[in-house]
């Protein structure tokens, strides 16, 4: 099961992200499931997404067969691309990505110059004492991993260095 992050469309809808990793060239099946009939849908890109089938398996519920990882695929349902649409981040696993030594939530490990942030929903006003604003030094980097979903902001400004911002994790604020 993937959880979905979802907001509010421009144009009243509800806009839904969601993002998982799985291994490059083996198949895997997304099983989707809508709140309401699905009478039609489609998947965009429509050329090199890398979906081999698309198969409607009820009337609210379609199944998605890939093998290819690191594409992005967007599901447009009852042809309302302004309404209810989701994105799905298809992502590769990770193999180079940072263990600190937390094993969860947030951490600012001084030693490798990285905030991290592991799986799960962090809220930036509940974890800085002093607002929802995340303050990233010259030189530093901020790591989400996958499946991280940080609310706030992140300030990088005035830097010699530059910071690095990197991970397959998701900002909002």
């Amino acid at each position: 099961y993937v959880g979905l992050y979802n907001d509010s469309s421009y144009d009243g809808g509800r806009v839904h992200f969601g993002s998982f990793e799985f291994e490059d060239g083996i198949e895997i099946t997304i099983n989707i499931s809508y709140h309401k009939e699905i009478e039609s849908f489609e998947i965009l890109p429509k050329k090199g997404a890398g979906v081999k089938k698309v198969v409607r398996t009820g009337p609210n519920s379609i199944a998605i067969k890939t093998k290819c990882a690191d594409r992005n695929l967007t599901l447009i349902v009852n042809n309302e691309p302004r309404k209810d649409v989701l994105h799905l981040f298809c992502n590769s696993i990770e193999k180079d990505a940072p263990k600190p030594p937390c094993e969860s939530g947030y951490c600012k490990v001084e030693e490798y110059k990285l905030h991290y942030f592991s799986p799960g929903f962090h809220d930036l006003k509940s974890i800085l004492k002093n607002g929802d604003q995340l303050r990233i030094d010259d030189g530093w980097s901020l790591y989400l991993a996958p499946g991280a979903i940080v609310r706030g902001r992140i300030v990088a400004s005035e830097t010699q260095k530059g910071v690095r911002i990197f991970g397959r994790g998701m900002m909002f604020n």
